[in-house]
């Protein structure tokens, strides 16, 4: 019990440490990152461990952006942190169902056709955390009108690299 509490906890650790620096790349209101490695983190932790990282993704997430939000605490930035760390752990979800299923639970990328199908799939897994979550800070009044389409862009590139670099290493 106590060495999954400390394997948790180190994944929320290692989730905000990375995405601190994949946000130092960050366009303005400073959610969205040209690379986010913490994307690739989150997807190949719950690759290897599954449903259990969940959590530890959303913590990690959820502290990372309530960090972001600092200079202000209001309560749509707390709901702004907690719609990205949920979008966060569902893409990490479906990046893991996404990829056991074209890939087998286990895989080292050790053929041309497993590295092909994770390259090709990384930008389809990406799309889950950019839509909900430039949704959800447009619905909350934090991205405006004019800003979606560029912080979509922006933020689905930043976990399509994040995932594609990433990933691999974790595995």
């Amino acid at each position: 019990m106590m060495q999954r509490l400390l394997g948790g906890l180190s994944l929320a650790l290692a989730y905000l440490v990375a995405g601190k620096l994949g946000l130092m790349l960050a366009l303005p209101p400073g959610y969205a990152s040209g690379i986010f490695p913490a994307a690739g983190l989150a997807v190949g932790a719950a690759y290897l461990w599954g449903r259990r990282t969940l959590l530890w993704i959303f913590l990690g997430s959820l502290l990372l952006n309530l960090w972001v939000g600092a200079s202000s605490t209001s309560a749509t930035t707390t709901a702004a942190a907690t719609c990205v760390a949920l979008a966060s752990a569902l893409q990490a979800w479906w990046g893991c169902a996404v990829l056991r299923a074209a890939l087998g639970r286990r895989t080292r990328l050790d053929s041309d056709t497993s590295v092909t199908r994770y390259l090709l799939l990384s930008p389809v897994i990406a799309l889950v955390s950019a839509s909900i979550s430039v949704l959800s800070l447009f619905g909350l009044g934090v991205v405006g009108a004019g800003e979606r389409l560029e912080t979509w862009g922006f933020w689905w590139l930043g976990d399509t690299l994040g995932i594609a670099a990433v990933f691999p290493r974790v595995l």
